[in-house]
């Protein structure tokens, strides 16, 4: 997992200055690191990028989170047509 520092003239104050990315090697024609924005699905070449090793894009906390939404919304399926059965 990466995250690509975006240019002051490519963003608004209210922006982030970063974007989450995923490493997938280096540009042989520039001087930079190629990242895969998932959120645009492009791949940008920067120069200012931060790494961490240690964690994936995906990481264990995001798929728990997700489990228990799908969990919550079964929940939620359920007590509505308990009380779609009781009218």
């Amino acid at each position: 997992m990466c995250f690509v520092l975006v240019p002051g003239e490519q963003r608004n104050k209210l922006e982030a200055k970063s974007i989450k990315g995923i490493f997938v090697g280096y540009s042989p024609t520039q001087k930079g690191y190629k990242c895969y924005i998932p959120e645009t699905r492009r791949i940008i070449v920067y120069r200012d990028v931060k790494f961490f090793e240690e964690r994936g894009y995906y990481d264990k906390k995001d798929w728990e989170s997700l489990r228990d939404l799908t969990h919550s919304t079964h929940d939620r399926a359920t007590t509505l047509r308990v009380l779609l059965e009781d009218l």
